[in-house]
C-alpha cells in the first residue's frame, strides 16, 4: 500500500527475505534499518567476488536481476511468481554464467566450445532420424489449483504437428506440476501413433530425476507412472533446455484453456505462439 523503495524491494520485503534465506547468501546486514542500500548492495558485490567463496560466486547479483524481473512481472503482468521460482531461477542463471569462462588461460577454442555449449541448450534444435520433438512445460500456482500442461509436436524439418493444453490434478509443488505435464504429454504423444519421441523439458530437476541422476523419492508415483508409458514407445529420449528454447510450450501451459475445457488440441498453430515458432524455426535453420 506504501510507495516501493529499492531497499524494500531488493532486501526488506518478507517474499524477498525467504529467497534470500533459502540462497545461503543471507547477511545479517540485508535485515537491518540502520544500514544503508549501498552497504547492502556491496555486501552482494563482495559475495560475488569473493575467492574464498566460490559456491556463491554471481549468485547474489543473478538474485537481485531475477527479483527485479518478478516484481515487473508482478506489476505489468500480474503474474505473483513463487519465490523458490525465483531462487530456482537465479541458480539456473548463475550455474550458465559460471560456465562461461572468458579467461580461462586455455585459449580461445574453450570459450567458443562453452558459449557454443552454452547456445546449443538455449537453443530450439530439430529432432534427427525420424524422430518427434515433443517440447512440454507446466504451470503451478498454488495447491488449492489444478496445474496445467502446454506441450507441442514438431518434425525433423520443424514442421508443426500438433499442441495440446490441459489441466491436470492439484499438486503439491512445482515439480510435480512439471511431471504430471510430462507424464500427459507422453500418454498423448502415445495416442498420437508416434514410435520415436524426444520429450524436451526446461525444467532440470525433472528431467534429471526421469533420466535416473538424482533421487527424489517424494514423486516416485510420478516417475513410476512415466517408466510405464516409456516403455510403450520404440524409443524415447528426456532431455533438458533452457527457458529460452522452450517458450512456446510455456506460453501454451501458462494461457487459459478455449472455453474452459480441461483438455484442448490444437490442429493448427495457436496465435499466442505463432512468432514464437517462427522464431524457433529460423534459429534452428542457422548453421
Amino acid at each position: 500500500m506504501e510507495e516501493e523503495t529499492e531497499e524494500h524491494l531488493f532486501f526488506t520485503c518478507p517474499y524477498v527475505k525467504q529467497i534470500w534465506r533459502a540462497s545461503g547468501v543471507a547477511n545479517p546486514v540485508f535485515d537491518d534499518p540502520n544500514e544503508l542500500l549501498d552497504s547492502k548492495v556491496k555486501v552482494c558485490m563482495e559475495f560475488a567476488s569473493s575467492s574464498r567463496l566460490v559456491h556463491f560466486q554471481n549468485l547474489p547479483i543473478w538474485l537481485l536481476w531475477d527479483i527485479w524481473k518478478s516484481r515487473n512481472k508482478l506489476i505489468f503482468q500480474k503474474k505473483n511468481m513463487h519465490w523458490k521460482t525465483v531462487l530456482r531461477y537465479a541458480k539456473d542463471d548463475a550455474q550458465e554464467w559460471k560456465g562461461i569462462d572468458f579467461n580461462d588461460g586455455r585459449g580461445r577454442a574453450t570459450t567458443v566450445r562453452q558459449n557454443q555449449e552454452c547456445e546449443d541448450i538455449r537453443r530450439w534444435s530439430l529432432p534427427t532420424n525420424g524422430r518427434i520433438k515433443c517440447n512440454v512445460d507446466g504451470s503451478f500456482r498454488n495447491e488449492n489449483t489444478e496445474a496445467t500442461a502446454g506441450w507441442l509436436y514438431r518434425d525433423e524439418e520443424g514442421q508443426y504437428k500438433g499442441s495440446a493444453q490441459a489441466r491436470g490434478m492439484k499438486v503439491g509443488t512445482a515439480l510435480e506440476g512439471e511431471l504430471q505435464a510430462i507424464l500427459m504429454a507422453i500418454q498423448h504423444c502415445w495416442t498420437q501413433g508416434f514410435c520415436r519421441i524426444i520429450i524436451e523439458s526446461d525444467c532440470r530437476k525433472a528431467i534429471d530425476i526421469i533420466n535416473k541422476k538424482t533421487l527424489h523419492f517424494n514423486v516416485y508415483n510420478w516417475t513410476r507412472e512415466i517408466r510405464w508409458w516409456e516403455q510403450k514407445f520404440e524409443e524415447i529420449t528426456f532431455q533438458w533446455i533452457k527457458r529460452e528454447g522452450n517458450k512456446p510450450a510455456d506460453r501454451l501451459a501458462k494461457t487459459i484453456l478455449p472455453n474452459m475445457n480441461s483438455f484442448y488440441f490444437h490442429y493448427y498453430v495457436p496465435k499466442g505462439i505463432t512468432n514464437l515458432l517462427h522464431e524457433n524455426y529460423v534459429l534452428s535453420h542457422l548453421v
